[in-house]
């Protein structure tokens, strides 16, 4: 709806001639008014689209207008609708608001009832136009989510491997190195850059881009430290015990450090 378009009403009343004096005036406030003399009808019109809002009758021939609220409800995407009831049985408004009524009015016999319409309209148009976007907002920060964690998988995913090549030609530079203090600190420095593949590693294979499961990160270390120590002929058993701990990536660094 642009904002050089009416806002267009369907009103839904088998009283012919209250309808059309709800029509003159609303008409005479700028809207557009759709008329519809039974649920069956009003329900085609808003199949066609283009209602913005309903307001509907509760007694009419053969029905009441609580029969077709929960049909107006199933519709796709539906209109606010605003309950207009001429019984001052208050149970009535409430099973209408339960049933999905945005407002309801009641036809009181003072004439306050057209000035009480055009309120409920404006007050239910203006929740409807929040609630659309509250709903766009939050759809954009889901979009804007999943776009930053893609982002994130593939940045852990490239840091890891980048990590690996500098582990292996640690690995290759080692075989080289002819000073034992050297070769020692090329080991050291290639356990470290493994160490921190291994976060990045679970970074990108989490569910959670922003949360390494530690447990399983100690897990891996350990399995890695058996390996190398096997290799060097070193045969000590080694067992982890580990609670279930996740930890997110602030509190990372300080762990880094801290292994």
């Amino acid at each position: 709806m642009s904002d050089h378009s009416p806002v267009w009403v369907l009103y839904i009343d088998d009283d012919p001639g209250l309808a059309r004096r709800v029509q003159r005036t609303l008409e005479q406030k700028g809207y557009g008014v759709e008329l519809s003399s039974n649920g069956a009808d009003g329900l085609r019109q808003l199949r066609r689209g283009g209602i913005d809002i309903v307001a509907l009758d509760h007694h009419m021939l053969g029905q009441t207008g609580l029969d077709i609220l929960p049909q107006i409800q199933a519709l796709p995407q539906p209109p606010p609708v605003i309950y207009v009831t001429g019984c001052e049985d208050s149970r009535i408004a409430v099973a209408a608001l339960k049933a999905g009524a945005a407002n309801y009015v009641w036809k009181d016999i003072q004439g306050h009832f057209w000035e009480l319409l055009v309120e409920a309209i404006v007050t239910a148009l203006e929740k409807e136009r929040l609630r659309r976007a509250k709903d766009q907002a939050e759809q954009e920060a889901r979009e804007a989510r999943d776009r930053a964690e893609l982002l994130l998988r593939e940045m852990n995913h490239r840091i890891a491997s980048s990590l690996a090549l500098v582990a292996a030609l640690a690995h290759l530079q080692t075989a080289s190195v002819d000073n034992p203090a050297a070769a020692s600190a090329l080991k050291e420095m290639q356990a470290r850059v493994m160490a921190i593949a291994g976060v990045h590693r679970r970074l990108y294979n989490s569910d959670d881009v922003c949360v390494v499961a530690i447990d399983a990160y100690l897990a891996s270390l350990v399995e890695d430290l058996d390996v190398t120590m096997r290799a060097a002929g070193r045969q000590h058993p080694i067992r982890l015990d580990a609670e279930p701990i996740q930890m997110g990536m602030s509190c990372l660094d300080g762990a880094r450090l801290a292994m």
